[in-house]
């Protein structure tokens, strides 16, 4: 179990380094790359706070 918090913790802070990342970034395909980082940020949260409501 606190490896799956881990990895969960994990997955969102390379999402959020990813999103910074890509608003530093003066790219054309900014925008691109810019929605699965939002994904991967938003499905990392939902698993952490469904883990910490639903199975503690």
């Amino acid at each position: 179990m606190i490896v799956a918090y881990i990895a969960m913790i994990m997955l969102i802070i390379i999402a959020v380094t990813s999103i910074i990342k890509d608003i530093t970034d003066n790219n054309e395909n900014k925008k691109k790359n810019l929605l699965p980082s939002i994904a991967m940020l938003l499905g990392g949260i939902i698993m952490l706070v469904y883990s910490l409501v639903y199975l503690s």
